[in-house]
């Protein structure tokens, strides 16, 4: 074999391992972004779940107005997208955490979003992770 088709095989060998390496990094990546969207439109659906609970009158088991006595039902508290946390802050308050079941940024940790309510309104949604 000549120089320059050792040379050639190098070359290919280098841009074919730097190609897998940049497609396992966009799947790595694709699936971390997958995983925050499962879990904010999640965290929506807990929040119209509470927004339900908060516009009944405490006659049907409601909050009458509040979040006060909301606790985050058995079926809400795990998907496949990962774990919900709810916390009643105030009356009019709500902290929604949902956690992922795949590895964030720091490769440790997994993904985490928090929804904030404010007043029965989202007032704020943070990427943790």
């Amino acid at each position: 074999m000549g120089q320059q088709q050792t040379l050639l095989l190098v070359l290919v060998t280098v841009v074919i391992g730097i190609s897998i390496r940049v497609g396992f990094r966009m799947v790595n990546d694709q699936n971390m972004q997958q995983n925050r969207d499962q879990l904010m439109i999640q965290i929506q659906n807990i929040y119209a779940f509470a927004e339900q609970y908060a516009t009944k009158p405490q006659k049907q088991g409601g909050g009458a107005g509040t979040y006060t006595k909301f606790t985050l039902p058995k079926r809400m508290k795990q998907s496949v997208s990962g774990t919900f946390k709810a916390t009643v802050s105030g009356t009019t308050g709500l902290t929604i955490i949902g956690t992922g079941n795949v590895k964030g940024n720091n490769g440790t940790g997994p993904v985490s979003v928090t929804c904030t309510i404010t007043k029965r309104k989202i007032t704020k949604m943070k990427i943790n992770n």
